[in-house]
């Protein structure tokens, strides 16, 4: 709200989520530590599986400012989950574990909360989109006051039956946007067909929502690093990286896929 920049970025070193913002003078940085898997109470898995792990968390960490404070979801790549950090009115950051995966499977064997991205509903309410990576589907989440409730958006192709492994992994690189009639959409990567897809949700005549998906880009191997902007005045802008082989093997291409606005 003051202009301030601010960062949030997984440390390699201490294997912890920290966070940089700008000083109110502009001229240096203040750098904090926003969850090292020590705080009491919201950790997934005991202390012996992040020795044994040692991945850490603040992987593919989403930043939102919103309603006068900072929230970042993220993924626990020692626990397996999704996490939540909203900066409270004392300056502390208050964490809570939004998705275990399975609360059968033990830590570490179910992983989910990939690629999260953060939006705020017309409720004011915390929505996140993420990839259970462990049955290769994308999933919407709100969090309502402290209840979490998610959805399958995209299920991929399910799981095999021999292998109980994903037939084919959907979800990454997820953006979470509101259209215009404050419904939810989100663009992301289908790992299968290599194609940039967008899911909408949809309410139907009995109040009950539903999601529709559709493909924006097909052309080659397109859909790395998949993310978008929407406004009301210039539309869907999808940006993502395509693989097009070359004669000294593959090269890349930035693409660009633009939808005008309503």
């Amino acid at each position: 709200a003051d202009g301030r920049r601010a960062i949030v970025f997984r440390d390699r070193t201490t294997r912890a989520l920290q966070w940089l913002r700008e000083r109110a003078d502009v001229t240096n940085w203040t750098l904090g530590v926003i969850d090292d898997g020590l705080t009491a109470g919201v950790d997934a898995c005991p202390e012996s599986t992040r020795q044994e792990e040692r991945r850490g968390l603040g992987v593919e960490p989403d930043l939102l400012f919103a309603q006068d404070t900072f929230y970042v979801a993220y993924h626990d790549a020692d626990c397996g989950d999704l996490r939540l950090s909203r900066l409270g009115p004392s300056g502390r950051w208050l964490t809570s574990v939004l998705d275990r995966g399975s609360e059968d499977a033990t830590p570490t064997t179910w992983v989910t909360g990939r690629f999260p991205s953060l939006a705020i509903d017309a409720l004011g309410r915390p929505a996140v989109s993420y990839q259970d990576l462990s049955r290769g589907r994308l999933v919407f989440g709100v969090l309502d006051g402290e209840i979490f409730s998610s959805e399958v958006v995209d299920p991929g192709l399910g799981v095999a039956r021999t292998t109980q492994r994903p037939k084919k992994i959907v979800g990454a690189f997820s953006t979470l946007g509101y259209d215009l009639d404050d419904q939810p959409f989100i663009t992301y990567f289908d790992a299968g067909e290599a194609n940039i897809m967008r899911a909408r949700a949809l309410i139907g005549a009995d109040g009950q929502r539903a999601w529709t998906r559709d493909v924006l880009e097909s052309r080659g191997l397109v859909g790395f690093f998949a993310h978008h902007t929407f406004s009301s005045t210039s539309g869907l802008t999808v940006v993502g990286e395509r693989l097009v082989p070359g004669q000294s093997g593959m090269r890349s291409e930035l693409v660009v896929v633009t939808e005008g606005s309503p």
